[in-house]
């Protein structure tokens, strides 16, 4: 049975809407999620993944949404009782800090206020102050504020200091620059439904050497099994010509994920990049234009979603009914600190077009006019 009623405009900090020759793959006869054909299919979706985090790392696609990612990364990197440092710049930091105290380790948090991006130094003096912990965790793309932090000079930080470097890069993956290789990023994740521009259901992790090796160096064995990441090393190696992991795997959503990944590397990814930023800073300079406020520092906005505040005596969610009601254009509300106070947009993917845009801006305009 369908799901009956209204479809929106996705103009949210994901899912995002998916093109439909990508929905049209995924609407392809299911297959056995093993054999010879289907490997080499999911093998082939696996380099192309790569290319995409810009990596020659190991890289695993799990069933699951982006946060089953950075709890399989938590749960395999840190042992209970250990620390790890976890950079809050929002909703989703603090929420790396929540899923790792759940597996009993000791957070160490470098909060940062929120509206800002962390700054290298603060993440320097963290490693000083802490330096019995191995690895630090922090969100690229905060979609909470909007705003992203500067992942290639705290890997540069992470490496003077022989620090394992964890990035939730959920939403930032296929918008925005990130060099997992070259900066030195350890275990990058993303997921399907952001960026990358596919349904909701996959999780993607990119291991480094360095963590494996901080991972088989365990005093204790990795807690559970399908958050276990050398489960799933190992599975890659003993499976690799019929079955590289031990479930069944979402088929219908590899084969979508494929499809847009291509279409993703027909762009170019620099190329892709620009485009994310040139309307992410259009689209924050019309906010300014209707006399409204945006988070953040224009130089350390991601360009993938921006974060508005209403006028005073408004909320949220005033603004998100109008626009659903009278334009079929769904935005999102605030997080955390922020619900209630803010208005966050998304333009990823394929909202990150000025086409889509001008509708979110012109909505506003006349919601404005009508207080």
């Amino acid at each position: 049975m369908a799901m009956h009623g209204r479809t929106y405009d996705l103009m949210i900090p994901g899912p995002v809407s998916v093109d439909a020759d990508v929905m049209l793959e995924m609407a392809s006869p299911v297959v056995a999620h093993y054999g010879t054909e289907w490997t080499r299919f999911y093998l082939e979706t696996i380099e192309t993944a790569k290319r995409i985090f810009q990596t020659q790392n190991d890289l695993f696609i799990n069933v699951g949404s982006g946060h089953l990612g950075v709890e399989s990364v938590i749960c395999s990197m840190v042992e209970p009782g250990e620390k790890v440092i976890v950079v809050e710049t929002g909703h989703f930091g603090h929420r790396i800090s929540e899923l790792a105290e759940a597996h009993d380790v000791h957070v160490h948090p470098v909060e940062v206020e929120w509206g800002k991006a962390v700054k290298p130094d603060q993440v320097e003096k963290a490693i000083l102050r802490n330096s019995d912990a191995k690895v630090l965790a922090l969100v690229h793309n905060e979609t909470s504020t909007g705003l992203m932090n500067p992942i290639k000079e705290i890997a540069e930080v992470c490496r003077k200091h022989g620090v394992l470097l964890v990035v939730d890069g959920v939403s930032s993956i296929g918008g925005i620059d990130l060099r997992v290789d070259e900066w030195g990023v350890d275990v990058c994740i993303a997921a399907s439904q952001k960026c990358l521009e596919a349904p909701p259901g996959l999780t993607l992790v990119s291991v480094s050497e360095r963590a494996w090796k901080h991972m088989r160096a365990r005093k204790t064995p990795i807690r559970g099994w399908y958050l276990n990441l050398l489960k799933w090393k190992d599975a890659a190696v003993e499976g690799k010509d019929v079955q590289p992991y031990y479930i069944t795997m979402a088929v219908s959503n590899v084969i979508a994920l494929r499809a847009s990944m291509e279409k993703i590397l027909q762009e170019g990814l620099q190329a892709r990049f620009l485009r994310h930023k040139n309307v992410g800073h259009a689209f924050r300079q019309g906010v300014r234009d209707l006399g409204l406020q945006v988070l953040g520092a224009d130089e350390e906005a991601s360009g993938i979603v921006t974060v508005v505040l209403p006028p005073d005596g408004h909320t949220e969610s005033e603004f998100i009914s109008f626009l659903c009601d009278d334009y079929g254009i769904q935005v999102a509300g605030g997080l955390g600190k922020l619900a209630g106070k803010a208005i966050r947009v998304g333009h990823m993917g394929p909202g990150a077009k000025m086409t889509k845009i001008m509708p979110v801006l012109y909505g506003l305009k006349q919601w404005l006019i009508s207080l």
